[in-house]
């Protein structure tokens, strides 16, 4: 059996249980963020997948809740050339800020000819 030079929980801070963690962080209490930042291995995947998907909903029923109150829902049209769609990709992206992102993204590919392509979606009449 290997020898141990510390005690099991030696590098895990004593008031910082995964529930008081979860607790702060929900507070938005400062320490917790450091925590999860500098040593995160103090809470289980598990415990941040539960936190995370929280969030998610959240934000979610936010959004719903908006929506319902009048507010269209916004889509952001991105159009791409097959011939450049990592480029065009990755400059459309970068130059969308990070709330708009949330909203509905449609893309549009453009084909050689400058013309919309047909996909699933849509049909030709």
């Amino acid at each position: 059996e290997r020898k141990r030079y510390t005690a099991t929980k030696f590098w895990t801070p004593k008031d910082a249980s995964p529930a008081a963690i979860i607790a702060e962080l929900k507070a938005g209490k400062g320490r917790a963020h450091k925590i999860t930042d500098f040593i995160p291995w103090v809470l289980p995947n598990k415990k941040k997948l539960e936190y995370l998907q929280g969030l998610i909903k959240q934000e979610k029923a936010l959004k719903r809740s908006e929506d319902r109150r009048g507010m269209e829902c916004k889509t952001i049209l991105i159009k791409i050339h097959r011939r450049r769609l990592f480029e065009d990709g990755f400059q459309h992206m970068k130059s969308i800020p990070d709330d708009v992102l949330k909203h509905h993204v449609k893309i549009m590919f453009v084909n050689e000819l400058g013309l919309d392509e047909v996909g699933i979606d849509r049909m030709v009449s």
